[in-house]
């Protein structure tokens, strides 16, 4: 009887392939942080959205929460070519589930493109039923709290990958605590804006004029710190490892902070209330700006959004940022044309823009 059947201990410690998905066009940026961070002691390969690297879980599980670029990181279980449902079947139940899910649950997302499979339900009932097999076989691991793993299934030109995610909430998400205001820009995405320009923001002051929740400054003042949140990789039994990770601290001066919104002062507030350097203003931009110290690296995400139009016009407002470094987001108004590095916040297309403070003031 299969519940008579020796259960085997599989070592789920051993290296791995990792795929840290990263929004474009930052793949670059990523991989630079991943082989600082990790001392390029990791062979690692850029791919379009993200980067892939091998290494044990037991490492991935430290080295995730210093990981400020990706939007998650996803193992790779399997990679299989694959045209009939019999082959794919076979192929999903030897995979030893009970190694990476708790009391067998699981969410799974299908994607089938140029596939001989390519009926994504069936697809998805035929996993199904693989897992059914192998935990007649094998007794589903039980933990003190439940959780279910995602897993992603994808099908393309009949190659079919399956990656475990360990990340749970998008890794963008830094901390449970924290509060955001709408039109917030992403962590991951104000970090690799920034993470190039590290040795330019060293002993100088951050400014953000319209700085809504505080986001950009939450990723200046927390650059070096681990996120504080829970991982699904958390759910995983894993063996100790000795290997840490870290990063060194930007070394800016004070953090200058303007909104003309009381409410999303007020939000900013509440997020950096442990900060003593950081101080708050409530000030139309340009009258702020007249005041802001000029040795500082500034970071603006102008107003965006389906209602809301810049008001003066954008030149007027990058006439007014004068600060020796000036790194500018704003909505894309040519999705053609643009020089400037253009990139997806959520669903609205942007563009940044970056220059030496030579503008005159208005």
């Amino acid at each position: 009887m299969a519940k008579n059947r020796r259960e085997r201990k599989a070592d789920i410690n051993e290296p791995i392939k990792i795929f840290a998905a990263v929004a474009p066009p930052f793949e670059a940026v990523g991989l630079q942080e991943f082989q600082e961070l990790t001392k390029s002691r990791y062979l690692a390969e850029m791919h379009a959205g993200g980067y892939s690297f091998v290494m044990s879980l037991a490492e991935v599980k430290h080295l995730q929460a210093h990981l400020k670029v990706p939007t998650r990181l996803l193992a790779r279980l399997a990679e299989f070519r694959v045209r009939d449902f019999p082959k794919f079947y076979q192929k999903c139940s030897k995979i030893f589930w009970n190694d990476y899910l708790v009391e067998g649950q699981y969410e799974l997302q299908v994607d089938c493109k140029k596939s001989r499979l390519n009926n994504e339900k069936r697809v998805a009932d035929c996993f199904a039923d693989a897992l059914k097999t192998h935990f007649q076989a094998f007794q589903p691991r039980k933990q003190s709290r439940s959780y279910a793993h995602r897993i992603f299934l994808r099908i393309n030109a009949d190659q079919c990958s399956l990656s475990l995610d360990l990340s749970g909430e998008p890794l963008y998400k830094r901390s449970l605590h924290r509060k955001v205001y709408k039109a917030s820009i992403r962590e991951n995405l104000i970090y690799a804006l920034l993470y190039p320009y590290k040795s330019a923001m060293m002993d100088k002051d951050f400014i953000d004029p319209c700085c809504g929740s505080a986001s950009s400054a939450w990723e200046v003042l927390h650059w070096h710190k681990a996120m504080q949140r829970e991982f699904a990789i958390d759910f995983l039994e894993l063996a100790k490892s000795d290997r840490r990770f870290s990063k060194e601290e930007l070394g800016i001066r004070d953090v200058h902070l303007n909104d003309h919104n009381p409410a999303a002062l007020a939000v900013a507030k509440e997020n950096l209330s442990d900060f003593a350097r950081v101080h708050f203003h409530q000030e139309d931009v340009l009258t702020f700006m007249r005041q802001a110290p000029k040795r500082a690296f500034l970071f603006a995400n102008l107003p965006y959004g389906k209602q809301v139009k810049l008001e003066p016009p954008l030149a007027d407002w990058l006439k007014a940022f004068r600060c020796s470094d000036n790194l500018v987001v704003y909505k894309s108004e040519n999705k053609a044309n643009s020089q400037r590095l253009r990139f997806y916040n959520g669903g609205i297309l942007v563009e940044a823009e970056k220059w030496e403070g030579s503008h005159e003031s208005v």
